[in-house]
């Protein structure tokens, strides 16, 4: 149950997330996880088909977040895209619409905040429908000019030998990039940044063709790999959860989620390489009403746990969970204000 404000191409409307006074009803948004435990406002794009459309929410005093959902309805499990930065402005452009399309704005772990929604609609074609294609008379030539008579072919002793073709081993190899190498040796020849020579960065590319996605990249973590996955085990500096949480987004992973006892191992042996006794995963229950209910910040969890006896406890608000040495790196909760180290994953 929530209340649906419409709105059209060119308008905006200023209002804050705590005015239509229905409180938080969704933490956990499909398209990104969980966290979001702030009261949501919805709206309605309306006489926005067959238009390109551009969303801005801007002049916010704290973190709101931008969510669209393909639905008539408040469904959280029907979000498709969006923009959820730390930042208090955010913007997508959504593109060509054809159906209806919900819009949320909701508050990172409970901000409640004024802002200002804005609706830009767009021409997709760019230009009218004269311009898209020529008329008839120009699409082709007469049929007398389509090809010469058949005098005018080349007789069978004008056409080249097999002797005159050139061999494999002269064809020149693509380089479609420009960047000196062509495939295989050139993992992408579409992108000049990517072959052999670049240098590894923390962007989930493979910058330098070695098969491995930023190995080495990432400033302060160790990279590794287990069936398909990529993890980024960051240690320097330590973050509070919710920081750490962010700092995996901006590099385009997410804040671990452990599926099964295989990865659980794996990551429990790569976190055993460290002095540090605990690291932080994405497993949480916090925001107001979610105590006691876990799941997965980017809610894509099986349902395995593994908690340490005795925990989860919350002695002392505890909301956070961890891979704690001390257990043998089974799962305890502890203070998400904590600064740890924390483990990043992206999906293949």
């Amino acid at each position: 149950m929530c209340d649906i404000t419409p709105l059209g191409c060119d308008e905006s409307v200023t209002t804050s997330n705590d005015a239509s006074g229905l409180g938080n009803q969704f933490d956990t948004w499909s398209c990104v996880g969980g966290g979001e435990s702030g009261p949501e406002v919805f709206f309605e794009l309306v006489d926005v088909a067959d238009e390109g459309v551009e969303l801005t929410l801007s002049g916010g005093t704290g973190d709101l977040d931008l969510f669209v959902l393909d639905s008539t309805e408040c469904d959280p499990d029907a979000c498709f895209d969006g923009s959820w930065g730390p930042d208090s402005d955010e913007s997508v452009d959504l593109g060509y619409l054809v159906g209806p399309v919900i819009v949320a704005v909701d508050g990172w772990d409970g901000t409640v905040s004024e802002f200002t929604l804005t609706v830009d609609c767009y021409d997709i074609d760019g230009g009218d429908d004269d311009d898209i294609a020529p008329d008839d008379d120009d699409i082709a030539p007469d049929d007398d000019d389509i090809a010469p008579d058949d005098d005018d072919l080349a007789d069978d002793d004008d056409i080249a030998d097999d002797d005159d073709i050139a061999d494999d081993d002269d064809i020149a190899p693509v380089d479609g990039d420009g960047d000196g190498f062509s495939p295989p040796e050139d993992c992408d020849d579409a992108d000049p940044l990517v072959n052999p020579d670049s240098a590894e960065t923390c962007n989930t590319v493979d910058d330098d063709c070695n098969g491995l996605v930023d190995d080495g990249g990432c400033t302060g973590c160790t990279h590794a790999t287990a069936a398909g996955q990529t993890y980024q085990l960051c240690s320097s500096p330590g973050m509070d959860w919710t920081t750490a949480t962010y700092v995996c987004w901006s590099y385009g992973y997410y804040i671990v989620t452990i599926n099964d006892q295989a990865e659980q191992d794996f990551l429990a042996s790569q976190a055993s390489t460290s002095v540090t006794a605990a690291w932080w995963i994405g497993y949480n229950d916090r925001g107001w009403g979610n105590e006691g209910n876990w799941s997965w910040e980017a809610a894509n969890g099986s349902g395995y746990e593994n908690w340490n006896t005795g925990e989860p406890n919350n002695s002392g608000n505890e909301d956070c969970a961890e891979l704690s040495a001390s257990a043998g790196f089974a799962w305890n909760d502890n203070s998400c204000s904590q600064p740890k180290p924390y483990i990043c994953e992206l999906d293949p």
